[in-house]
């Protein structure tokens, strides 16, 4: 549960240093991995987020598609937090999140890198769009998603 464990933890050490090529930082997957059905993409969003968002966001993605979930990992933006909470799932299954003891750089948005097989990118960037509260056409706002009544049971607080 990222919302009890937010701020259970601090990680000493960051994960991000700046020794690779921020210019391969794309919203669109890489189509050097775009083979056997497998893509990936990045999530980014320039304002911080309630942990409740991310937990539902990421409990959706790991009980309706986790078998497609290859990885998730990134660095979010809580708003309930000024330090960088990580974020790192495998298929179905979820690390605690844990807070840096700083952000690694000068940007502070939310970064998070997906690896999907089978599932369309475009797809989980609308989702988390909608988490984000991001209105577009056809697409659910953070309203719909997280306290509509026929939200499927353990999904709503």
């Amino acid at each position: 549960n990222l919302k009890r464990d937010a701020g259970s933890a601090v990680h000493d050490h960051a994960h991000c240093n700046d020794d690779h090529d921020h210019s391969l930082h794309r919203h669109e997957q890489d189509p050097r991995i775009a083979h056997q059905g497998i893509s990936s993409l990045v999530l980014v969003h320039d304002s911080p987020l309630p942990v409740r968002v991310i937990e539902t966001f990421c409990e959706l993605l790991a009980s309706a598609h986790g078998s497609q979930l290859l990885r998730l990992k990134g660095l979010v933006n809580v708003a309930e937090n000024p330090l960088p909470l990580v974020v790192h799932g495998v298929r179905g299954t979820f690390h605690e999140p844990v807070f840096l003891k700083a952000w690694p750089d000068k940007d502070h948005s939310t970064r998070i890198v997906v690896i999907l097989k089978g599932l369309d990118p475009k797809f989980v960037q609308r989702l988390f769009d909608g988490f984000a509260n991001r209105i577009s056409t056809d697409t659910a706002d953070r309203a719909a998603l997280m306290d509509n009544p026929l939200a499927i049971s353990g999904f709503r607080q």
